[in-house]
């Protein structure tokens, strides 16, 4: 018997010390999940609530040139696979001006 069961144990990180990042500076941001079968097929991303990146096949996702007025503030991943939407994970994100 095979189970089959949504994307489980979503968290997310930055590669920014402390999640803040300093003005025209880049970061990654990192969706992981401990358990997915079928294995996670997209990844969704938001900026405070509003949809980034639909359908990446990429658990990572990388913001270059980071500007304080585009890019502070709460960074959700949303993981899924066939059977469905994981749990979403957030992470704030401080960018520190010049």
């Amino acid at each position: 018997m095979i189970f089959l069961d949504k994307p489980e144990g979503t968290t997310l990180n930055t590669t920014a010390a402390g999640n803040t990042v300093t003005q025209g500076g880049s970061v990654t941001l990192t969706c992981h999940v401990t358990a997915a079968k079928p294995q996670v097929s997209r990844y969704r991303y938001y900026l405070n609530d509003t949809t980034l990146v639909k359908d990446s096949n990429y658990n990572e996702y990388t913001i270059n040139n980071v500007q304080r007025s585009q890019h502070y503030g709460k960074y959700k991943c949303v993981p899924s696979n066939d059977i469905g939407d994981g749990p979403e994970a957030t992470v704030s994100l401080d960018v520190n001006g010049e």
